[in-house]
C-alpha cells in the first residue's frame, strides 16, 4: 500500500513539473535578430602576382541591401610595395565604386576603374579591400565587427599585389 502511494505523489508530480514546463515555454514570444551577414569568400585575399585586369569581387552568405553599399563601407586602397610586399606600406584611399550584382544579390562587385585606366587594377601595386559593419544583408544583420582595437568597425578586409607590367 506505502509503495501505491509512493508511485502516485511521484505520478503527480512528474506531471506537475511537465506541466509547469509547457506553461513556461508559452511566455511572451521572442523575435530573434537576424543573423549577421558574413563575408563567406574573398578571391584575392593573399594573392600574388594578380592580372590588373581581375575585377575585384565579395561573395555574401546572402543577398546584400544594395543601398548599404557606398564609398564609405566598401573601401579600396593601394600601396607601394616593400621590401615585404604588402606588409609594413603606408595605404592611401582610393576612390571606388562597388555595387551588388545585377544576377547575383550575394555578390559584390568593385569597380576601382577610372577613365585614364585601360584595366580594374595598376601594376605591381599592392590593394586592401575593407569592408564596413555597414554593409547590411537585405534579411541578413550587418556584417560583424572583427574586433580590431585600432580600427572599429571593420568587418571583413583583404590584402592582395597585382603582377608586374609585361
Amino acid at each position: 500500500m506505502r509503495a501505491t502511494r509512493t508511485r502516485k505523489l511521484l505520478l503527480g508530480s512528474l506531471a506537475l513539473l511537465a506541466l509547469a514546463g509547457l506553461l513556461g515555454a508559452c511566455g511572451d514570444p521572442v523575435v530573434e535578430a537576424p543573423d549577421a551577414l558574413e563575408v563567406v569568400y574573398l578571391p584575392l585575399d593573399g594573392a600574388v602576382d594578380v592580372d590588373p585586369a581581375v575585377q575585384p569581387m565579395v561573395y555574401f552568405s546572402g543577398a546584400v541591401d544594395g543601398a548599404s553599399i557606398s564609398e564609405t563601407s566598401v573601401l579600396l586602397a593601394s600601396a607601394t610595395p616593400g621590401a615585404e610586399g604588402c606588409l609594413e606600406v603606408t595605404w592611401t584611399e582610393l576612390g571606388s565604386g562597388a555595387a551588388v550584382d545585377a544576377m547575383d544579390p550575394a555578390l559584390v562587385l568593385i569597380n576601382p576603374a577610372t577613365a585614364s585606366q585601360d584595366a580594374f587594377l595598376l601594376p605591381q601595386t599592392c590593394y586592401r579591400l575593407t569592408l564596413t559593419t555597414a554593409v547590411k544583408g537585405s534579411k541578413l544583420g550587418p556584417l560583424a565587427d572583427l574586433g580590431i582595437p585600432e580600427r572599429p568597425g571593420i568587418g571583413a578586409e583583404a590584402t592582395f599585389q597585382t603582377a608586374p607590367a609585361p
